[in-house]
């Protein structure tokens, strides 16, 4: 990922309808950061076909106490799933230090029935 060789760390289930994923990458060289970060996120958005104007960003307030915290990005997306079919998604990637984490919820469609339990959940650790 953006000239990189990296491992990534995934952990992920299935409930209600909807895909939850916590994701870790750790960068050796600080400078390479932001560009690992928005190869990151640009991989995830073509990986579900989302178009542009499909997209909705902000910065993820609920993760503004962490400690460390570098930068987080958040957004909103619709796309499709590789089989097809329409999905939802809404993804956060924090930076703390040199690690950069992905937090994932998609589902057919969402609400904050699904999101808030788990932003919330771990935005308190």
């Amino acid at each position: 990922m953006a000239g990189q060789s990296l491992t990534l760390e995934m952990q992920g289930c299935e409930a209600g309808g909807a895909l939850f994923a916590v994701s870790r990458i750790q960068v050796r060289d600080a400078t390479a950061v932001p560009k690992v970060t928005q190869a990151w996120r640009e991989s995830a958005l073509a990986a579900m076909r989302s178009e542009k104007d499909a997209v909705r960003t902000g910065v993820a307030p609920n993760f503004a106490h962490l400690p460390g915290l570098v930068n987080a990005q958040w957004l909103h997306a619709t796309g499709q799933r590789p089989q097809g079919g329409a999905v939802q998604a809404q993804l956060a990637w924090l930076v703390l230090g040199t690690d950069i984490y992905h937090l994932a919820v998609y589902a057919d469609q969402l609400g904050e029935e699904k999101t808030e339990p788990f932003f919330t959940g771990l935005s308190s650790l």
